[in-house]
């Protein structure tokens, strides 16, 4: 599993979401809709998962990319020892 948990609590001050897994091509991820626009966080609706399935093993590195509201953008990469949990 991809968890994306932490940017779904920020998911008010965040545009858009975009994911390369062992770089394929990019998909946008669907965060939840903020219910508490200006929030600096807000909390995850029960009803939507935070995170994306992929077969076990399967996920050598990720590539993230933040869109903000303002139209600039932030990226970073990871490779699955830095990001993977014990």
């Amino acid at each position: 599993l991809l968890y994306f948990t932490h940017l779904e609590s920020y998911r008010c001050n965040i545009a858009a979401v975009d994911i390369a897994v062992n770089g394929q091509k990019a998909t946008r991820w669907g965060l939840a809709p903020c219910d508490t626009p200006g929030a600096l966080f807000a909390p995850l609706p029960s009803d939507h998962l935070p995170y994306a399935s992929y077969p076990q093993g399967s996920i050598a590195h990720v590539v993230v990319r933040l869109t903000w509201p303002d139209g600039s953008h932030a990226w970073a990469a990871f490779a699955r020892d830095q990001i993977e949990m014990p």
